[in-house]
Order: C-alpha cells, then structure tokens, then sequence
C-alpha cells in the first residue's frame, strides 16, 4: 500500500511541476514580448531613447543618456506617471494574468484533490483491509474459544464421570474392608480368650503356641488394614477435592449469601481443622464483631484447606483477622519450614503441594481454596516469614454483598 501510494503521489508531483514550468514559460514569454513591443514603439518614435532603453533592459545600467529625454516618449506610448498598475488595468494585462492565476489554482485543487483521494482510497482500503483481518482473526478466536469451551467442558464431564465411576467401588471397598477389620477383632478377641484358658491349663502348651502365632498374624493384618484405610481415605478426599474443582470451575456452583460473623467462623475453622503433631491453632481478632457476606460452606472450605496446610508441618498456626468498611483481611502464619522460593509462585497452582511425594497432599486443595475466594470476590498470597520460619497467606475478603459485586 505505502510504495503504490507513493508512487501516485510522486506523479502528480513530477505533473504539477512541470504545469508550473510551462505557465512561468507562458508568463515569461508574454512579458518578453510585451517589453519587445514596447522597446520597439519607443525606437520608432526616438531612435536614441529606444537605444537607451534596449540598454538598460540588456546590460541593467542607464549610461549617460538624461531620463528625461525618453520619459516624455514613454508617456506617449501609454506608459503614464501613474506606475504599472495604470498599464496593468488600461491595456488589458489583467485579464491573462486572471487567466493564468486561474489555470493554477484549478491545477493545484485538482493536484490537492487526487493526492487526497489517492490516499483517502488507499487508506481506507487499508483500513478496510484491516478490518477484513480483524473479522477474521476474531472468527478463529471466537471458533477456537468455543472449540476449547466444548473440550473444557467434556474434559470436566468426563472428570466428574470418572469420579463418580471410582466413587462406587471405593464406596464398596471402604465398607468391605470395615467388615474386614470387625472380623478381625472379633477373632483377636477370640484369640485372646483361647490364650488365657491355655495358659490357665498348663498341659496344653501346643495349643498356646498356635495363640501366640495367631495374635501376631492378626496384628500384623491389622496394621495393614489400617494402612488400607489410610490410602482408601486418600484417594476418596482426591475425588471429593476433584468434584469440588470441577463443579467450581465450570460455573456449576452457585454461591449463597450468608451473613458470617468472622470472629465465630475463624473459630469455627480451628474447631474443624484436625489436630497434627500437637500444633497449636490460635486466633487473634477484634471484639468488635465483624460480617461478611459470602457462601459460609465453601468459604469454610477454603479456609479448613489453608489451616490444615499450615498446620502439618508446624508447631503453631496464628490468625490475625482485621476488618475495615469495605474488606476483611485474614493473615494465617505458621512457624514451619517454610516453601521454596521456586515453588512460591507456583503453590496455588494444580496438583502443585510443594510438599513430598510421602505426604497426603494432591496438590488440589490450595488451588480450590483459592477458586473459592476468588469466586467470592477477594484474593490470596503467600509469602514466606521474614524470620525465615514458616509462611503467611495473606486472605481479602470483601464485606459486601457478592450480587452488587457482580452487577
């Protein structure tokens, strides 16, 4: 587009120069001849004064000649002592002048008109061009989001089907392994009785040692039923984490507007977080009681995850709440080992635990707890202490009502 542009703009250059070369020429050549005729007419009425004058238009010096002797003859030609404006209006010079003025100002609107339109017309196309692009680009855009909208929600139909598919026979599973551990102490129960009435009849030391053997055989399934239940349990909280996400992230959850005291709910959070390692939970807040107004179950949600995360691997979780007009801010800090700074930016991302791969954690609930607040309005961060011991989650909250907020 800029080199045709450019290459019509330099046209119409290269035709208005040479239009104004050829009207100077047509100018120049008129006023030749006018100032010929005029030296002619004076020679033919006085030889020496038309000498005079064809000097002093040749060579630019008047000579020795008085002015006088061939002003007279000039005035007799028309050239009066009223100047060339009188000539300029009495011998008709004007009109070709008008003429001529006219011719230029008619090429130069016409040159002005067509670089004008010349770039209007490759502008707009450009524009239009543009435009054209644009239209297109947010064709695909708007194909591609809804290509990624469907598998988004296939993705996450299949996640909570899959889910729902594990849940059933881990269902099964749990109760079957509950009759299991019933049987099982039922039968050291057993054990225990045949050990006391072996021991109390002496002759039959045959029978005590099959006792002995068979209370360390159920011991030992015990203990692997426990560890059965310990990983049965992990894999059902995996699942219920999982759905969580799911339902909160394809817009299936729809928040309620419950009036919370703050105060009550950070206690009601360190009442339901489990106990770890004897860590000790404790809050710091105002007397003065503060509301929120925010979905009580999930927000709890969020909050049990946070705390407990806190909690494993320290020996003392605080938190501070502080309330204003408009938000609430909840700091919750532990004295732990902290996390890396690699891992920081990345904690609240998915199944990111920034804990072992021994531990309990899917690397899930920080990520829900923060889908939660953020549904809810607020924001979450963590940081590690500047004491370098343990981390803090820094928790907005705002006080007013979710709907006004979405409006």
């Amino acid at each position: 587009m800029e080199r045709a542009l450019k290459k019509r703009l330099y046209v119409y250059t290269i035709g208005m120069f040479l239009a104004t070369v050829v009207v100077v020429s047509v100018i120049t050549i008129y006023y030749e001849y006018r100032v010929r005729y005029m030296a002619t007419t004076l020679y033919g009425a006085n030889k020496e004064a038309g000498k005079q004058l064809l000097y002093i238009l040749f060579y630019g010096r008047q000579g020795n000649t008085v002015t006088a002797d061939y002003s007279a003859i000039l005035q007799e030609a028309g050239y009066t002592r009223n100047g060339a404006w009188y000539m300029f209006l009495y011998g008709g010079e004007y009109i070709p002048f008008a003429v001529i003025i006219g011719i230029m100002v008619i090429l130069l609107a016409f040159a002005i008109y067509n670089i004008v339109k010349i770039g209007h017309n490759d502008v707009y196309s450009y524009m239009n061009k543009l435009k054209e692009d644009n239209e297109n680009i947010s064709k695909e855009l708007d194909t591609y989001r809804t290509y990624m909208e469907k598998r988004n929600r296939q993705l996450q139909d299949f996640t909570e089907n899959i889910a729902h598919q594990i849940k059933t026979p881990l269902t099964a599973l749990s109760l079957s392994l509950d009759m299991m551990e019933e049987q099982l102490n039922a039968r050291k129960t057993d054990v225990q009785l045949n050990s006391y009435i072996s021991d109390a009849q002496s002759e039959v030391v045959s029978g005590k040692a099959l006792t002995d053997t068979g209370l360390s055989s159920n011991e030992k399934l015990i203990s692997n039923l426990g560890e059965c239940f310990r990983q049965t349990y992990r894999i059902r909280d995996f699942i219920t984490r999982l759905l969580k996400l799911s339902r909160m992230e394809s817009g299936k959850i729809v928040l309620t507007e419950d009036d919370i005291n703050v105060n009550e709910f950070i206690n009601e959070v360190i009442s339901e977080v489990p106990v770890v390692n004897n860590c000790n939970i404790t809050s710091y807040c105002d007397d003065e009681d503060y509301f929120i107004n925010a979905d009580e179950e999930w927000l709890l949600e969020a909050f049990i995850n946070i705390v407990q995360n806190c909690s494993e691997e320290a020996e003392n979780v605080d938190i501070n709440a502080v309330c204003n007009a408009d938000k609430c801010i909840i700091t919750i800090k532990d004295d732990g080992k902290g996390i890396a700074k690699d891992k920081l930016d990345n904690i609240f991302n998915r199944f990111e635990s920034g804990k072992s791969y021994n531990s309990l954690h899917t690397g899930i609930g920080l990520n829900l707890s923060k889908l939660i607040i953020e549904a809810h309005h607020g924001s979450v961060s963590v940081n590690n202490n500047e004491d370098g011991r343990g981390v803090s989650f820094r928790i907005i909250i705002p006080k007013y009502n979710m709907k006004r907020k979405a409006k």
